[in-house]
């Protein structure tokens, strides 16, 4: 589609009204607005329906980074506690995730702390490049490496649809073996001679596409399985990967790329994460960190940058917690079931009316996460202040279409009934369910066999807003007659 702009004098802390029409004469009709500044980069403005993706369908093609996606092969095992080999003959495998000869090929940007000789052992034409000079498949030890830096930099070129690399003869600069800081960056574009700068985060195609179609963007890699308990045992932004063995997301990079592409950011906490894992995670989106810890006020010149102040935060506590296919529901029957069995504060909690049946019920178990989410919700409140709730942080508890299995009513009921009715007699101020979550319910989801996101539980009187009849070339604000309500100015 085709592009408009105007610039327009904005002043911060003013609202303005924007009000655009538009139609169209063939195809079917779309309009998408958005807005950029020096300082924020182009952002689609709330439209009347959010759009998101889930990002980890696609982790092969989000970093501008390869190493964040690839895996070691032979001595995959002989790596220090941030992922990085630390003996000879580490084998990297730069095709993980089936990556096609398309998307795989071209000239890449080899970086690494240490000398070592690379060999690539799969790959025909393979040819590395430093010092002004090519070397078919092999890069001799030392070649590219500045020992002012202790850093080895060299350019890659691969054509096929696997690539592999040795890292052979290896120092780290300190006499012991191995390599450390490995980057592979990718091609600006398949097959592309231009490789990304050392520095970039975001996949350029990735990049354009997320801000040319979606509002949100969803990350869930932590959420179906059992993810970190504690905070000190989280991935880091220098760890070799985001992808395989813990399956966890880096929070820092995830909020990078938000700020970046000018999505909203929708994550998924490990469903095992403790409050202070929560308080952790509140600060780091809210005042960045340094790479291992969040900042706890606002930094001069942070490491790694907050999330953008125009932007959302939307999070959940795991990710379906109904259904038994996913490691996640079963971990929250096991911890439910650990809770009664020791008679912790937690079950005392759940069981408050003697109504939570048994400790391995489905219903104990929604129970229990419905527990953690206010926990997350309280943890968020306390770093980012009442005012944001709602309009900046947005704490969510989905549930099955139509009440399946109970998951809604079960889940909403006990929070109204044990922190709004029970709440006073222990002491402690009541709250309604929305003071804790800001949303609950289902999602369309779109995919190859669902390109309508279609779904046939929920259905919507007057959907395509036909009732009432408005007149041509008029206007009435909140019509009625309507099934649906209206806000403000909407409508």
């Amino acid at each position: 589609g085709a592009f408009a702009s105007e610039p327009v004098p904005l002043r911060a802390g003013e609202s303005y009204e924007i009000e655009i029409e538009y139609r169209e004469l063939s195809g079917k009709a779309s309009c998408v607005v958005a807005w950029e500044s020096p300082s924020t980069p182009r952002e689609i403005i709330d439209p009347v329906v959010q759009h998101g993706l889930n990002a980890a369908s696609f982790a092969s093609f989000i970093w501008a980074d390869l190493m964040k996606t690839a895996r070691y092969g032979e001595k995959a095992d002989t790596v220090d506690s941030h992922g990085w080999p630390t003996q000879d003959e580490t084998e990297l495998v730069m095709s993980e995730w089936g990556i096609g000869d398309t998307e795989l090929g071209g000239t890449y940007s080899l970086y690494f702390e240490g000398k070592a000789r690379v060999r690539e052992s799969c790959c025909t034409g393979a040819v590395f490049e430093a010092g002004g000079r090519k070397y078919e498949k092999t890069l001799p030890a030392g070649v590219g490496y500045d020992p002012r830096t202790n850093r080895t930099s060299a350019k890659f070129e691969t054509r096929g649809s696997r690539s592999m690399l040795f890292f052979e003869r290896t120092n780290r600069g300190d006499g012991s073996a191995g390599v450390a800081g490995i980057q592979l960056m990718r091609p600006l574009r398949p097959g592309s001679a231009h490789s990304h700068g050392p520095t970039e985060v975001v996949y350029r195609p990735f990049k354009s596409l997320l801000q040319d179609s979606y509002t949100t963007v969803r990350w869930l890699e932590s959420a179906n399985g059992e993810g970190d308990a504690a905070w000190s045992t989280r991935t880091l932004p220098g760890d070799a990967f985001f992808s395989g063995g813990k399956e966890m997301e880096n929070w820092e990079y995830l909020v990078m790329l938000s700020n970046e592409t000018g999505n909203d950011l929708y994550i998924t906490t490990p469903l095992t994460a403790d409050d202070e894992y929560f308080r952790k995670l509140a600060l780091l989106l809210r005042y960045g960190s340094d790479g291992r810890e969040p900042y706890e006020t606002p930094a001069a010149d942070p490491i790694y940058p907050p999330l953008n102040p125009n932007l959302r935060v939307y999070i959940e506590v795991s990710n379906e917690i109904w259904n038994w296919a996913f490691p996640s529901t079963q971990l929250a029957q096991r911890l439910t079931r650990a809770e009664a069995a020791n008679d912790s504060s937690i079950w005392a909690q759940i069981n408050f009316d003697g109504a939570a049946g048994d400790p391995g019920s489905a219903g104990a178990m929604r129970r229990f996460h419905a527990l953690r989410t206010v926990a997350l919700s309280e943890a968020f409140r306390s770093v980012w202040g009442n005012e944001a709730m709602g309009k900046t942080v947005r704490v969510l508890m989905e549930y099955q279409y139509d009440n399946y299995q109970e998951t809604a009513f079960e889940s909403l009921t006990f929070i109204d009934e044990y922190f709004g009715n029970h709440a006073e007699s222990e002491g402690k101020e009541p709250h309604p369910v929305g003071y804790y979550l800001w949303g609950a319910g289902g999602a369309s989801y779109y995919g190859l066999n669902n390109r309508a996101g279609t779904q046939t539980h929920t259905v919507f009187r007057d959907s395509s807003f036909e009732s009432p009849v408005i007149a041509d070339d008029t206007r009435v604000l909140r019509p009625s007659g309507s099934p649906w309500t209206f806000r403000g100015t909407a409508g």
